[in-house]
């Protein structure tokens, strides 16, 4: 006899997340910097990052490379990398305007139905 089921609502029970070693690297130096432990325009020392977080100098200069585009970081040649020096309310403004342009740039559903396989011409 199978068991009772039970009729009281459950809680939802959220997925376990599995992040990459370089995106939990990513978050922690972007944590770093948004909580000011590395302040606005100190020189970022990628090898202590690297021993401090027992990674490889790949996923900390990834890092580096992604908090560059995102215009967290300058990376200076033969000088290094540099926090760049924006107040606590300007980088949680970048983030919001990231995270806006990023949730339009979403495909949305349509209702149309889709076509079928373009045919090749020869």
């Amino acid at each position: 006899m199978p068991p009772a089921r039970s009729s009281a609502p459950r809680a939802p029970i959220a997925p376990l997340l599995h992040e990459s070693l370089g995106e939990r690297v990513y978050r922690t130096v972007r944590d770093l910097i948004l909580s000011q432990v590395l302040p606005p325009g100190s020189k970022v020392n990628v090898e202590q990052i690297c021993r401090d977080l027992g990674v490889s100098r790949t996923p900390v200069w990834d890092t580096m490379r992604r908090l560059e585009s995102e215009g967290l970081v300058n990376t200076v040649p033969r000088h290094g990398v540099f926090v760049l020096n924006y107040g606590a309310d300007q980088i949680r403004d970048l983030f919001a305007a990231r995270w806006r342009r990023s949730r339009s740039a979403r495909p949305r559903r349509t209702s149309r139905t889709t076509r079928g396989p373009r045919s090749r011409r020869p």
